[in-house]
């Protein structure tokens, strides 16, 4: 007995190991029949699977038998018959049947399975969540959400239930109530990517800031670079900070300052070598209601911005990259510069210098080359630039 109990423990770790095939073998030997006619309809192969069924059905005619050999052949009268001889008892063939009508789009008979099959069976969340579908797709909304509400007191962390139940909410006009829906899920799901995804975008188009910073913010601390930050969103909300307007809430969207500021530190390093990024973040900072921008980080946002430009711009060639890091670095030099500090302003003579050598050849007689003999104009009157070194 044990040496069985053990080979049927394997034959099962097979499965989730999805080595199947394995898994027939093992039940087969074991005596296991129903388990190995099971994985043979899991792999399609319908052909061993009905003639297995066939051969246990001439001893052991049961329910169960004739649903799978329903499964095997797609003949529904065995789906009829299963349930007949149960009389009345056994739910799975009739929430096969429902399968089977609601993918040929038959909703009214989908629907009238699964709920005879659902007062035979209540215990199964895949069942509930199944019902949800076929009856948001026949446009019974409520219902829709009942079912998946029901799948999810009985299992907390099913996913597409979490997901379909938010999203409706949202698709109805019910968008308050799917934030509390996606909330109540990260309760369970806080490393899935998908569930923070769903959270932000439901409470962005609603325009409830708050709970958007707060799904970026939770998205990029427990999913870290399995989440991909949809620049569009933090963008919007510095543009409503600097109009000053107010959000689906009634809130200044000032108010999201500092909130906004934990998610940009918290994001930085993945967006190293993003120019758009490095652009919102300087207006984050220039947004700052409170007074002038924090110079460390305004200055540390400059130099990541024109680092980032100078590895992904064909600045030497191109016009308007050109013209974009041209800006960028004099921005940076404005910055250094009116510092004070000696040191920084050394680097932009040396950050000018190196970027007219690298660009003169192409642009040197252009108009636009100007911005480069103003910024030489600017560190001459500082005393940085002799006629010289020009």
């Amino acid at each position: 007995p044990l040496k069985w109990h053990l080979s049927r423990k394997y034959a099962e770790s097979q499965i989730q190991n999805m080595n199947v095939n394995e898994s027939v073998s093992i039940y087969s030997s074991l005596g296991l029949q129903e388990e190995a006619i099971a994985c043979l309809l899991f792999l399609k192969d319908y052909v061993k699977a009905e003639s297995l069924i066939r051969t246990q059905l001439q001893n052991n005619p049961t329910p169960m038998l004739y649903s799978m050999l329903g499964d095997a052949t797609g003949n529904v009268s065995y789906y009829e018959h299963a349930f007949r001889i149960s009389n009345g008892t056994y739910a799975r063939p009739v929430f096969e049947l429902g399968d089977r009508f609601a993918k040929q789009n038959n909703y009214t008979m989908a629907l009238r399975c699964y709920r005879t099959a659902l007062r035979i069976d209540k215990s199964n969340p895949s069942r509930w969540f199944d019902y949800g579908k076929i009856c948001q797709a026949a446009g019974n909304n409520a219902s829709a959400i009942t079912a998946y509400r029901r799948c999810i007191a009985m299992e907390p962390e099913h996913l597409k239930a979490y997901t379909n139940l938010g999203v409706l909410q949202a698709l109805i006009g019910n968008e308050r109530e799917a934030v509390q829906t996606l909330k109540e899920s990260l309760k369970y799901l806080e490393t899935n990517p998908r569930m923070w995804e769903n959270l932000i975008l439901v409470s962005f188009k609603k325009r409830l800031y708050k709970d958007t910073i707060q799904g970026l913010l939770g998205a990029a601390i427990n999913c870290g670079e399995n989440f991909i930050l949809n620049l569009a969103i933090p963008q919007r909300i510095v543009n409503e900070m600097k109009n000053n307007t107010r959000d689906g809430n009634g809130q200044l969207c000032q108010q999201y300052y500092r909130s906004l500021g934990h998610l940009f530190k918290e994001v930085a390093h993945l967006q190293e070598n993003s120019t758009i990024f490095w652009n919102i973040y300087i207006e984050y900072l220039e947004a700052n209601y409170r007074g002038p921008p924090d110079t460390q980080l305004l200055e540390l946002a400059l130099e990541k911005r024109y680092v980032s430009l100078l590895r992904g711009a064909d600045y030497t060639q191109n016009m308007t990259d050109f013209s974009e890091t041209l800006h960028s670095l004099a921005k940076l030099s404005e910055c250094y510069i009116n510092s004070g500090v000696y040191e920084k302003q050394l680097r932009t003579l040396e950050l000018v210098k190196d970027f007219e050598e690298s660009t003169i050849d192409k642009f040197g007689n252009t108009e636009i080359y100007e911005g480069v003999m103003m910024l030489q104009d600017r560190l001459r009157k500082l005393h940085l630039v002799t006629s010289d070194s020009e």
